[in-house]
């Protein structure tokens, strides 16, 4: 296995319990988040990117900052078991909670999001399939090593 494949292998790992903890932890509305994560390799550099609301669903928001209506008004379009008001007053309900996360910010853990959703997929990534990675790792570069040496030494 290259080194390419061994870092794919894992990121998709990654991506798939990122994409676990965001669907088991009720916080799905739209699935944007979900859609936009994807790996990212630049030579030995590994990346996963994601949705811009990542930090504010992780660690919540400080109070003084209004929330973009037009995100409040798609989350209300898609977000499934909401009252029927915020459906049919979507503007209103947008003005709402952009005004509640103005004043009040908004608190992780809470009653809606317990958080972690990234720092738990990393913590068990760590723990679970980071020693597996660094193992493989550790083979291919043996295996290239040697392969470097005996060319040396066939010369």
């Amino acid at each position: 296995m290259t080194r390419l494949e061994i870092y794919n292998k894992y990121l998709n790992i990654l991506l798939e319990l990122l994409r676990a903890r965001y669907n088991n932890s009720g916080l799905r509305a739209s699935g944007n988040y979900e859609g936009q994560l994807e790996k990212k390799i630049e030579n030995n550099s590994l990346k996963i990117l994601g949705a811009a609301y990542s930090e504010q669903m992780e660690n919540g928001r400080r109070a003084g900052a209004w929330t973009p209506k037009n995100v409040l008004i798609s989350w209300i379009e898609t977000k499934q078991g909401l009252p029927s008001f915020f459906k049919e007053n979507k503007e209103v309900a947008a003005f709402l909670i952009a005004r509640k996360h103005f004043r009040e910010g908004i608190k992780v853990p809470n009653e809606h999001n317990e958080g972690r959703v990234v720092s738990g997929a990393l913590e068990e990534f760590e723990v679970k399939f980071l020693p597996q990675m660094v193992k493989e790792l550790g083979q291919f570069y043996i295996t290239e090593l040697t392969t470097v040496v005996r060319t040396a030494f066939a010369a």
